[in-house]
């Protein structure tokens, strides 16, 4: 029996008594969780696995997105678009970040996805282009098709580069190939030791054998004339080849030629001009600025006439790239003189040379106002009032245009003490009664006062409105 002498011990005992219990109690809990660790935790068990099942169809999903039957089921089903309308359906791209845009529908101005990576736009779907994969969506934002290969789309043939392979909307074309020319349909591929150019129809254009260990390093088209020529490289082999008929214009073991486009080759320390399978015009240096028209071409310092090759005033004007194409495809001819700049068309001078500005619409907008009866053209005696000009009626149409862009169909015009914003393809107009800051694009125009932008369609509906630094 323990007798308490004093209330200080039995004080003591009572701490002592308390410590035991709360260590028993202790050793208890850690032996329940050891104990319970392995056992069935219902609710835990069913977040476990709804996880699981959510993984899975995630997996699923991505195999499925990623399979080649799919690809094949998806551009069979695609809705395609002519290429020279597809500026008409362009996204509207707003940058929310450095790395992040936001597409939005051009019709009505409904998200269609975020991108952080590059993209093309075809239609009613997209490419969308990141790091390490891309994947198809069409214009709702739904995604189609995903992929870790290369992957591109050519409008202009309607074919598919996927994975080595060409496709078109009916299935396979032709396995390990590459496009070598969109514009004429052209394919490069190597088969049983033998390099192959043939059309989109898989008719050979042209073969060669190749030897043991040569394979190909490169092949490029560039021209704005109808005789077209190619340059292909292989590892032992440099070769000219005319596209049409297939013949090698000119072939030699050696490395030392460049392509400079136009049917311009570097060849050996000289500078060519290849016209009717010939190398028909030689330049004694070598100079990579050159320039070309439909009728004339600058090697450096040297101007030539593209029908007789001979040289002719090194001050001729001479197109750049872009309006040479337009120039190629509507019979227009841009002259300068001291005084400025005129036009001729089809040969007859239309405009005398007075004006400070000549300006075409790009090939696209040019293509469709041909489509609708219609050549348009901008043009201005002292580079501030513009007016729009019709070739075909040879007489102006609008004066008074506030503001243009020629990547855009838009022009803007004072009228009736109004600003007006014409679509100049279909006629079409709506007002900027407010007089806001307007910018133009190709198939859609902003109207920004000091808060917002916003945004209106082809049809001069507004589609999206955002606050000024502050984008969705």
């Amino acid at each position: 029996m323990i007798i308490l002498k004093d209330k200080s011990t039995k004080k003591g005992l009572i701490i002592i008594i308390v410590i035991i219990i709360l260590l028993i109690a202790i050793a208890g809990l850690i032996l329940y969780v050891v104990d319970n660790a392995n056992d069935n935790n219902p609710i835990e068990e069913k977040t476990l696995e709804k996880i699981k099942k959510e993984e899975q169809k995630k997996k699923e999903t991505n195999d499925k997105l990623q399979d080649t039957n799919t690809f094949l089921k998806v551009i069979k089903e695609l809705k395609y678009i002519e290429s020279k309308n597809l500026y008409i359906y362009d996204p509207i791209g707003v940058s929310k970040s450095k790395e992040l845009e936001i597409l939005y529908n051009p019709s009505n101005g409904k998200k269609i996805t975020e991108s952080t990576g590059a993209y093309g736009w075809y239609g009613y779907f997209g490419i969308i282009y990141y790091d390490d994969y891309s994947k198809i969506v069409d214009d709702q934002g739904k995604e189609l098709f995903m992929t870790e290969e290369e992957i591109e789309y050519y409008p202009q043939s309607e074919v598919w580069f996927f994975g080595n392979n060409l496709y078109n909307k009916d299935g396979l074309l032709e396995k390990g190939v590459s496009l070598l020319d969109e514009d004429n349909n052209l394919i490069i591929a190597e088969k049983n030791n033998k390099l192959i150019v043939e059309d989109i129809n898989l008719k050979e254009i042209y073969s060669l054998k190749l030897d043991k260990n040569d394979t190909l390093l490169d092949s490029e088209i560039d021209s704005i004339y109808d005789e077209q020529y190619a340059f292909i490289q292989t590892e032992k082999l440099s070769i000219v080849l005319n596209i049409k008929n297939g013949k090698e214009v000119y072939k030699t073991k050696s490395d030392n030629i460049k392509y400079l486009g136009n049917n311009i080759f570097e060849i050996d320390g000289a500078t060519y001009f290849i016209k009717n399978d010939k190398l028909a015009l030689k330049v004694n240096e070598v100079d990579s600025k050159t320039e070309a028209s439909i009728n004339y071409i600058a090697i450096g310092n040297h101007v030539y006439d593209v029908k007789t090759l001979k040289e002719i005033d090194t001050n001729t004007y001479i197109p750049d790239y872009l309006e040479a194409y337009i120039e190629k495809n509507t019979g227009l001819e841009k002259t300068k003189c001291r005084s400025g700049y005129g036009l001729k068309y089809k040969g007859e001078v239309i405009l005398d040379c007075k004006y400070s500005t000549i300006d075409y619409f790009n090939e696209e907008i040019t293509n469709s106002l041909i489509s609708s009866n219609k050549l348009y053209i901008i043009i201005s005696k002292d580079d501030s009032d513009y007016e729009l000009y019709d070739v075909f009626r040879k007489k102006t149409i609008h004066y008074n245009i506030y503001n243009y862009d020629t990547e855009s169909p838009y022009i803007t015009k004072y009228e009736d003490d109004n600003i007006y914003i014409y679509n100049i393809i279909d006629g079409s107009k709506g007002i900027n009664s407010n007089g806001d800051e307007i910018t133009l694009f190709r198939n859609y125009y902003i109207l920004s006062d000091n808060k917002y932008d916003t945004y209106y369609n082809k049809d001069f509906k507004e589609i999206l409105k955002l606050e000024k630094n502050k984008n969705n």
